[in-house]
Parts: structure tokens; sequence; C-alpha cells
């Protein structure tokens, strides 16, 4: 299993029941990562102590759930020039927007056709 890269041992399950002390629950009942010791294994016998002075911050690119490729128009869905990773993209959006019917572009409006 070595040779191939990669952990070993999946698990996959359900948390039930969580015990925890409160005091380590910031406003919003989330539990705040400046409040515990955490560890991390780093892999082998290696660990890191996660010390507060380390611990930074990365948002999240949305942070409420996008519509959903099976939401998008159909005729997005049915573009042949948007590859999947295209329709995931568009896909995270909050809302479709909607149309400005006043919206005059100029570039793609000259006046003249070819």
């Amino acid at each position: 299993m070595r040779d191939h890269g990669g952990a070993g041992i999946l698990v996959v399950a359900e948390v039930i029941t969580m015990h925890l002390d409160e005091e380590i629950l910031d406003e919003d009942s989330l539990i705040d990562p400046l409040k515990v010791r955490q560890v991390a294994s780093l892999g082998g016998d290696y660990y890191i102590d996660a010390r507060p002075e380390y611990l930074f911050k990365i948002p999240k690119p949305i942070a409420t759930r996008g519509i959903g490729v099976d939401n998008l128009p159909k005729k997005v869905k049915q573009n042949p020039t948007l590859t999947g990773n295209h329709l995931w993209q568009l896909a995270n959006v909050a809302k479709i927007p909607s149309m400005d019917i006043g919206y005059h572009d100029p570039s793609r409006h000259s006046g003249w056709r070819t």
C-alpha cells in the first residue's frame, strides 16, 4: 500500500452524540479553534501542535449554497462549448441573475453587420 501513496484507512461515520465544554464555542455555537488545543497528524510518528499564533483563515469562495447544475437554464446546460467544469462554476452562484432589459452593450450593437 505504501508504494502507491495516500492513506490506507478511511472512516466514514455519522455523529450521533457529541459531548463538549460549551466554553470552546463561539457566539454562533461553532467550535472556536482558538479555544482548543488541536494536534494534527503529519504521518508516521510526527505530529504538530496547532498553536493560535500559527493559525490563519482562508475564506471559502462562496458562503451560501449554490443553485446547482439542475437549476441552470436548459440553454446553458445544453451549450456545447461549456464543459462540466464550466457548468459547476456557474451552478455555484447563489441565484440566477435577472435580465436588465434596458442594458445596451455598444460593443455588440455597433450598427453594422458582418
